[in-house]
């Protein structure tokens, strides 16, 4: 079991896989709720993990003080002598909290020296207790440390959700071959530098629902989303996608793509590309995996559905 838990309102998990990166960096074994198996209802694994905790940090934010999740956690970590507090703008803990001592990370980006930072790690090492730790290891990259810097815009500046992509295939069959284009797009977003792209289990929670963006922004704390299409005609594809600002709902940007079924990730490619180039961003190095990525249709089918039993299990388990 995990060290270290990480209780945070859904808004902030920008900050939250920041500030776990960072403790991972430092050798402490950190769980957050986006670890959650498949097979196991959340409300029991939360308690679990919760009551296995050496240190439970609780990052407190507007959002967090309003939900009744992260005052539980909050309640049974107090009560267990295990809770250690964090803020990440300008609202106090609620009461009981308020009474105990809480760090200021609203100005923090990852910065070891970072007088409140030190003042969490030095509480935790006292709850988790004295013994040696694997060497601190520098980021990877220095956009890896910008992906989700915690300040007083609440924004990560290139944050994003693939919401689930509408499915114009006239055959409900084809829904799971969607969904699949819809993750798999959501993992080539990584390949922008800096980018915070929100969880595919958290993006899936809209599925199927008539939702304002610039909601689904305040919630998820995030500056974009990307929406769009699927339409499969026998071995040919059309994919329409927009980039939507989720701060104002304004269209930024949209465009239709057509290719043959097994040119399904060059087409992802130019989707990210271009949206790259929208955002006026720079992608990783990637394009010479796309000769390496072409497929068989009929495999590619296979991986979908797949994936879809996956998924559907997870989402099964999580409403138990």
């Amino acid at each position: 079991m995990a060290d270290i838990f990480i209780s945070y309102a859904r808004s902030s998990e920008a900050e939250a896989r920041l500030i776990g990166e960072a403790l991972r960096r430092l050798g402490y074994e950190v769980w957050r709720d986006d670890q959650l198996p498949g097979h196991r209802a959340y409300a029991e694994v939360i308690e679990e993990r919760l009551i296995a905790a050496k240190a439970v940090v609780v990052l407190w934010s507007a959002a967090a003080a309003r939900s009744q999740w992260v005052r539980a956690e909050a309640d049974l970590a107090r009560g267990r002598g295990t809770l250690v507090q964090a803020r990440l703008d300008g609202v106090m803990p609620p009461l009981p909290f308020n009474q105990i001592q809480c760090c200021s990370l609203g100005d923090w980006a990852g910065e070891a020296d970072h007088g409140d930072w030190r003042k969490l790690i030095s509480s935790i090492d006292d709850l988790i207790g004295a013994g040696p730790r694997p060497q601190a290891r520098e980021p990877e990259s220095a956009p890896e440390r910008q992906r989700a810097k915690v300040g007083k815009s609440g924004r990560a500046r290139l944050s994003i959700v693939v919401l689930p992509f509408a499915n114009m295939s006239r055959d409900p069959e084809q829904e799971y071959f969607v969904d699949g284009v819809t993750e798999s797009l959501t993992t080539d977003l990584s390949r922008i530098h800096g980018s915070f792209v929100i969880a595919r289990n958290t993006a899936f929670t809209f599925k199927g629902k008539s939702v304002d963006v610039t909601q689904i922004g305040e919630e998820l704390n995030i500056r974009y989303a990307l929406e769009g299409s699927v339409q499969r005609s026998g071995d040919r594809l059309r994919v329409n996608v927009q980039l939507i600002s989720a701060e104002t709902g304004a269209h930024l940007w949209a465009e239709r793509f057509d290719k043959p079924l097994a040119d399904i990730f060059e087409m992802q490619d130019q989707i990210v590309s271009r949206l790259a180039r929208a955002l006026d961003v720079e992608l990783v190095a990637a394009e010479a995996l796309s000769a390496a990525r072409k497929i068989d249709p009929d495999s590619m089918d296979l991986y979908f559905q797949g994936q879809a039993v996956v998924n559907q299990s997870y989402f099964g388990a999580e409403a138990a």
